[in-house]
């Protein structure tokens, strides 16, 4: 190799360098900080956003429900494969249940923000927290592709422990995912009656994208180098799955709730992803409110959509 060509290859690779190692700390960083369970404390059963005053409401407002409806609550676990999952239990008496799944980073008690609605219209509760979240073992967030299999439990739980003959599954952002993959699961018994989306994206790809933009960082090739890690140390097939590459095989009613502030979950995208929706649905907007943030913008319409939805079906 003579001197020029070595001068060339070094013009061309040190660039390359300069760009791609910067890119590929910011994708380690989110990649661990977002989507990977470092310890316990981390995406614990506490309030995930201390200085978000909306999240800091919710949060204290479930544990207020908590706490007023404790008399009814027991704690309880299942196992899946070697994690043990938990979650608390609000026994009113009645035949039927929901099932709130939290997002990404939250545990059991964020749920109970979300449980009045049901309390009224005659559902008892589970709050669970999911794996990697709360009390829950695990480490790597699958996005609902694994996570199905976790409330496929749950509701077989209700049903053989309780005499839960009738399930309704309640997701907000991943939690929907989850949700909607239970629903169109293989064999899926004939008690889990229907879902309500809060939120729900289109796929992981698109609402990661879009976080990464919001955070104001490049997104090529930030995101392709978290989908790899994603891929091969999580192992989960993060970018060919998600909502719009399955809801055509949902078969159970489905209620759409999302805001036209949403900037993670666009609105444009969940329009695509209803669209595609075959079985009983329908959708209501919200105008104000953040991604997960819709209830605590309009308590009134948000819980008198979810019993209109629960009249129909």
């Amino acid at each position: 190799m003579t001197f020029f060509n070595l001068i060339i290859i070094l013009i061309i690779l040190v660039p390359f360098f300069l760009f791609l190692f910067p890119n590929l700390i910011i994708a380690v960083i989110l990649y661990r900080l977002l989507l990977v369970r470092t310890s316990k404390k981390k995406w614990s059963r506490k309030c995930s956003k201390l200085k978000g005053k909306e999240q800091l409401e919710m949060f204290s407002r479930g544990i207020q429900l908590m706490n007023e409806k404790k008399v009814s609550m027991t704690h309880v676990s299942i196992n899946n494969k070697g994690l043990n999952l938990y979650g608390e239990y609000f026994n009113f008496g009645f035949n039927k249940a929901v099932i709130i799944i939290a997002g990404r980073s939250e545990g059991c008690l964020y749920s109970c923000y979300y449980a009045k609605p049901y309390k009224d219209y005659g559902y008892n509760i589970l709050v669970i927290d999911n794996r990697c979240n709360g009390l829950s073992d695990g480490k790597y967030l699958s996005f609902g592709i694994n996570e199905y299999t976790d409330i496929l439990l749950w509701g077989k739980f209700l049903h053989e422990k309780y005499a839960i003959n009738s399930v309704i599954l309640h997701g907000i952002c991943t939690g929907a995912a989850t949700a909607l993959n239970t629903l169109t699961s293989e064999n899926l018994p004939l008690y889990f009656k229907g879902m309500i989306a809060d939120g729900m994206y289109s796929t992981f790809y698109d609402i990661f994208r879009n976080h990464i933009i919001s955070f104001k960082q490049p997104v090529f090739p930030v995101l392709q180098i978290v989908f790899f890690m994603i891929k091969h140390i999580s192992k989960v097939d993060a970018k060919n799955n998600g909502p719009v590459y399955c809801i055509q095989n949902l078969h159970k009613p489905i209620l759409f709730i999302h805001s036209k502030q949403d900037k993670y979950s666009l609105p444009s995208e969940i329009k695509y992803v209803y669209e595609k929706c075959h079985s009983p649905k329908n959708i209501v907007w919200f105008e104000k409110g953040e991604h997960s943030h819709i209830r605590i913008n309009n308590e009134k319409k948000y819980d008198q959509s979810i019993i209109d939805f629960l009249k129909q079906y």
